[in-house]
């Protein structure tokens, strides 16, 4: 009958309506595949950093041609509903794809190497190392953190909290700066650095605890020597000195000799115990950077020199136009002072002579200063010393007036040298802290001047 299908017609009509639902339900579930892998991609891209985010960003994109076509064909839209374009399009899939998976270096290196090489150098630190998360539990530990905590479990007893495990939160940790452990008495330095993804959201905290029991100790030390110096030594040594004043013994005789020895060993102590109680309070002070002027810093060193050494012949000069220097003025002083006093009290004879000569140095932001004696050269040893910053039984320094000297222009930021030329000539650069230091106003000045020389005697000293 005209108008009605046959049979083979009407199954062929059943078998596509029965087929299209599941076509379109296949086309879903590889949408919704595909979907959750560029997701995954996405997440490795933003949570990874560079590491393979060329290649996860050229797989993601590879996605969208093949996508859209099919789309397109499915809502039959386009100047071609029915073309299916996906198969041609599937050409930049294969291209992005093959760039990714063979035109770069991801097959190269195995992406374990990475992590391996950070879970060795993480374990293998030599100081315990604590990861914290944003709810300050202690998600991971190094070797050396187990032991110091005693995490028989390791790992597998974590997650644990901070406070729980070290016995203070986060906060208390970072304003102590210390963890004391009762494993040893061990005084432990906290380090706390954040950690970050990158997008620079704050994912934890890492904390590093570095072992400075040793330090503590010797600085507990060194403190009560300090103290012993300052006071102990001081005090029995003027006693010393005072008593020795009061023998009295006819010139000459060997009585008298031993008193002159007395009284030269015990002011050379308490020069030493002095030199050392004024830079100790020197040093607790923070550096106070200020203009300062170089020929004012003579002037008031002359003035002293007058006092504490009448006898000694001092002259300074001063290469013109002599900049102002942006230093701290306590430390320059110090320097210069024991600088001078090295060459008047070191002097073979009875009238040493020291000059001290300032000029700006080459670039023109510092002062150079030289101060120079007509004594012996300084021992080799003394001055390698200095230079190795260390002493030993060996090799060792007379005194601590240099030591001083090389401490002071250290914190300085300076340069010390030594030469010797018919006399000991030790030159200090003292730098400007701050290139916009103002120099003083020298139009008045003359092109140079030489200070008319001090009479001086000389004393016992360092």
């Amino acid at each position: 009958m005209a108008g009605v299908p046959d049979g083979a017609a009407v199954r062929s009509l059943t078998v596509q309506y029965a087929i299209q639902p599941a076509a379109y339900l296949v086309v879903a579930v590889s949408f919704v595949t595909a979907g959750i892998g560029v997701l995954l991609l996405v997440e490795t891209i933003l949570n990874y950093g560079p590491l393979y985010r060329r290649e996860a960003i050229a797989v993601a994109l590879s996605t969208l041609p093949p996508a859209g076509g099919t789309m397109l064909w499915l809502l039959g839209v386009g100047p071609w509903p029915a073309l299916n374009l996906a198969p041609v399009l599937f050409l930049p899939h294969v291209a992005l794809d093959a760039y990714a998976f063979v035109g770069t270096h991801m097959f190269d290196t195995n992406p374990t190497t990475r992590r391996a090489a950070e879970r060795s150098a993480f374990d293998r630190l030599a100081s315990p190392l604590l990861v914290v998360d944003p709810g300050e539990r202690v998600v991971d530990v190094n070797d050396r953190a187990v032991d110091l905590f005693d995490c028989g479990g390791g790992e597998a007893s974590l997650p644990v909290t901070l406070d729980s495990l070290v016995g203070a939160d986060l906060e208390t940790l970072r304003e102590r700066g210390e963890y004391e452990s009762d494993v040893g008495d061990r005084v432990f330095a906290v380090s706390i650095t954040p950690l970050t993804d990158p997008r620079d959201a704050v994912v934890g905290q890492l904390l590093v605890l570095y072992d400075i029991t040793a330090e503590r100790r010797q600085r507990e030390q060194l403190t009560v020597l300090n103290r012993v110096l300052r006071h102990n030594l001081r005090n029995e040594m003027t006693v010393i000195q005072g008593r020795a004043n009061l023998i009295e013994a006819p010139e000459g005789s060997p009585t008298g000799a031993h008193v002159e020895t007395i009284l030269g060993a015990s002011a050379r102590l308490l020069s030493i115990s002095s030199k050392a109680s004024d830079f100790d309070r020197l040093s607790e002070r923070d550096l106070n950077h200020s203009v300062v002027d170089p020929e004012a810093v003579l002037d008031d060193l002359l003035a002293d020199l007058r006092e504490s050494h009448p006898a000694a012949t001092v002259t300074t000069e001063t290469d013109l136009p002599l900049p102002a220097v942006r230093t701290d003025r306590g430390y320059l002083s110090v320097v210069l002072s024991n600088l001078v006093e090295n060459g008047i009290v070191h002097a073979p004879g009875n009238s040493p002579t020291v000059s001290v000569r300032a000029r700006p140095v080459s670039d023109g932001r510092g002062v150079a200063f030289e101060v120079r004696d007509e004594n012996p050269e300084i021992e080799s040893t003394e001055i390698a010393a200095i230079r190795d910053g260390g002493e030993t039984s060996l090799r060792h320094g007379s005194g601590i007036g240099l030591w001083i000297v090389a401490w002071c222009v250290r914190a300085l930021d300076g340069d010390l040298e030594f030469t010797y030329d018919d006399g000991n000539v030790v030159r200090v650069t003292v730098p400007n802290v701050a290139e916009s230091a103002s120099p003083l106003e020298e139009a008045d000045r003359p092109q140079a001047r030489v200070q008319e020389p001090i009479d001086a005697a000389t004393s016992n000293g360092d």
